[in-house]
């Protein structure tokens, strides 16, 4: 399509001050109206994209803390169950020493009495 010779009149296809002279002229005129309105554009989006960055760049912060702070959870909860692991027989055992003492004292009675043959017996059986 050809491009027609802008109306000096028509404030749309008119630019502002003097018309170019040759067809390159108002070539570059246009390439530098759409640079200069493309950069006007890139800094408007700039400005727009600054906020959206820095929330972006905290949004990665809270999540690569959140993460940490969720492996920390899992390493603690880990280690607690390996302790009640460790330590969960011990009320037990706290409870059965004092009986198995008891037994192991019945049992050198018995072994000093002569007539407890059947008792020793019953309570080597238990021990």
């Amino acid at each position: 399509m050809a491009r027609e010779k802008p109306n000096e009149t028509d404030p749309t296809t008119a630019p502002q001050g003097e018309q170019p002279e040759t067809a390159a002229g108002a070539a570059e005129e246009v390439l530098a109206e759409e640079a200069a309105w493309a950069d006007g554009r890139e800094d408007a989006q700039s400005d727009a994209a600054e906020p959206l960055c820095k929330e972006l760049e905290e949004a990665k912060d809270r999540a690569l803390r959140v993460q940490a702070e969720l492996e920390n959870y899992r390493k603690r909860v880990a280690r607690q169950m390996a302790e009640e692991r460790r330590y969960a027989n011990l009320p037990l055992m706290r409870d059965l020493l004092p009986v198995l003492d008891n037994i192991n004292r019945a049992i050198e009675a018995a072994e000093s009495a002569h007539d407890t043959a059947g008792l020793l017996e019953g309570f080597k059986m238990v021990a």
